[in-house]
């Protein structure tokens, strides 16, 4: 059995009832000795351990310094009243870099692992600090795009098929000292 996601598939969280109904005859549920059932018997699922969400998942975009290597996180999503809500039920969820195309000026690092409460939280694809120019740190905004499961995939563009994930990574932007509460530049 599948559930087929598509445009219409975009609905509230809900438990599967399923009902089969085994027929008798000859068109029927037969053994291998050729005997059949007497008469139709009908069979339903117990779907009340189980939950079909319509879910997708999102990077989150990043920024940084130049000089150092940024965590783009992942998340899982799913689909509650018209709106995406963190899915904090997901704990099985893995990721790899390695699904991660990423643009100029970076490029993936190395990192894997599995998302808790539907999040990577302060892990996820690393991202290399840029030096287009060996010894001088470069700025710019990487794009960076997941290949996501098949399940997790969502229409971002409109077009009606479903894309991977995509989000901006920005070297070269820092907010700034900690400590410093308030600044103003004199002229």
């Amino acid at each position: 059995m599948t559930y087929l996601r598509n445009s219409v598939a975009e609905v509230n969280p809900f438990s599967p009832q399923i009902t089969f109904t085994l027929r008798s005859g000859v068109s029927g549920v037969r053994d291998s000795d050729g005997v059949s059932m007497n008469s139709a018997v009908p069979w339903q699922t117990d779907g009340s351990g189980a939950t079909v969400r319509y879910g997708r998942m999102r990077l989150e975009d990043t920024y940084g310094p130049e000089t150092a290597s940024l965590n783009m996180p992942l998340r899982t999503e799913y689909f509650q009243d018209g709106d995406y809500l963190l899915n904090t039920d997901d704990d099985c969820t893995v990721w790899d870099s390695s699904n991660a195309t990423v643009s100029a000026p970076s490029q993936a690092g190395s990192s894997s692992g599995t998302l808790a409460g539907g999040s990577s939280g302060s892990d996820g694809i690393l991202l290399q600090a840029p030096t287009s120019v060996p010894g001088a740190p470069d700025t710019g905004d990487a794009t960076v795009s997941y290949d996501a499961p098949a399940w997790l995939e969502y229409d971002y563009d409109g077009d009606g098929s479903p894309d991977n994930p995509e989000a901006t990574a920005s070297f070269g932007l820092n907010r700034g000292h900690e400590r410093v509460i308030y600044r103003k530049e004199v002229r």
